[in-house]
């Protein structure tokens, strides 16, 4: 496939009690150096008393969205430590890869759920993953790609809401600036009130809610700006913010076992590829003002020109290529 995304999200902390939610659970992972909080919901399920000496020198903790853990490190007066906490749905598991003397593998093993072929969205940042700089600078850009990623792998929910912080989750850019404020704390940790009091006036909420829908839910409402799927329809950057001038999104599945990558950039389609589970047809709906586009199977071709409007037939187990968009 020639549309990819290199970079590989693991942001990361050295201020210690960040709140981080733990991927494949409903766990939330309140980190100190010597002391982990397990909160599930709002509750303290579990805390775990760690035997370091202190103070503790180059203490970083971070959310790793490869391997669907969150990983702690650090220097104690003992020497350095590295351990990874995995989430199940009601206690946690510690490994460590480097324990000085006193510190060992914490809890039994279990499942670890992370679901295969997730999603994954660029919008053309390369700063630093350093989470007190992605809150200080609060840029989206930043921001969604992370939060696209980890709603894939927490677990769903049955709940419906509109009260609190979640009358916030909504398809449009302004909606989604304010649910970064008011419904997030610590590293993408959901809230289901402001309690930065920052001035919201929020539905009343039922406080025995999980707040994790504003990730599991949410990354399916961001999807949208960037495609949308109906009957036969695939609709194609139908909601684009013109904040998101470049970016990419891979590896987007569809009900009838469609895979697509889309890659725009001045906020205009540049490429597409599907890659077809069966033999079927579908109607693409592309952005306003684009007439035609070139169809390869693959970029060693020519090519032919086709008209957005025509129907696009596909063929189990093959790759289209779509490029050189005209108006």
């Amino acid at each position: 496939m020639m549309i990819k995304i290199a970079e590989i999200l693991r942001p990361v902390t050295h201020v210690p009690g960040m709140k981080i939610p733990i991927p494949g659970s409903p766990l939330i992972l309140h980190v100190f150096p010597a002391l982990l909080r397990v909160y599930r919901g709002a509750e303290v399920i579990q805390e775990i008393e760690l035997a370091i000496s202190g103070p503790v020198k180059e203490f970083t903790a971070q959310l790793d969205l490869v391997k669907g853990c969150i990983n702690v490190w650090g220097r104690s007066q003992k020497g350095y430590f590295r351990y990874s906490v995995f989430g199940g749905e009601s206690q946690v598991q510690l490994k460590f890869a480097k324990a000085p003397k006193g510190l060992q593998d914490i809890g039994a093993d279990f499942p670890h759920y992370i679901p295969e072929n997730i999603e994954r969205l660029s919008l053309g940042s390369h700063k630093s993953q350093d989470w007190h700089g992605v809150v200080q600078r609060g840029d989206l850009v930043e921001i969604l790609p992370v939060w696209y990623q980890l709603g894939q792998m927490m677990p769903e929910v049955e709940q419906n809401s509109k009260g609190g912080t979640f009358s916030l989750l909504k398809s449009d850019i302004e909606s989604f600036k304010q649910l970064w404020l008011a419904g997030f704390e610590g590293m993408m940790s959901p809230r289901l009130e402001d309690t930065d009091h920052q001035g919201f006036q929020l539905p009343v909420v039922d406080q025995n809610l999980s707040p994790l829908p504003l990730l599991s839910q949410g990354w399916k409402v961001i999807r949208q700006m960037f495609f949308e799927e109906s009957s036969e329809v695939l609709t194609i950057l139908p909601h684009l913010p013109k904040e998101f001038h470049c970016g990419r999104l891979v590896g987007v599945k569809t009900d009838d076992h469609l895979t697509i990558n889309i890659e725009w950039t001045k906020k205009q389609l540049r490429r597409m590829e599907i890659v077809s589970g069966s033999d079927t047809e579908r109607q693409i709906v592309f952005p306003k003002g684009l007439k035609s586009y070139r169809l390869r199977n693959r970029k060693t071709e020519k090519g032919k020109r086709v008209s957005i409007d025509k129907i696009l037939r596909l063929e189990n187990g093959k790759s289209v290529i779509l490029d050189n968009f005209k108006k």
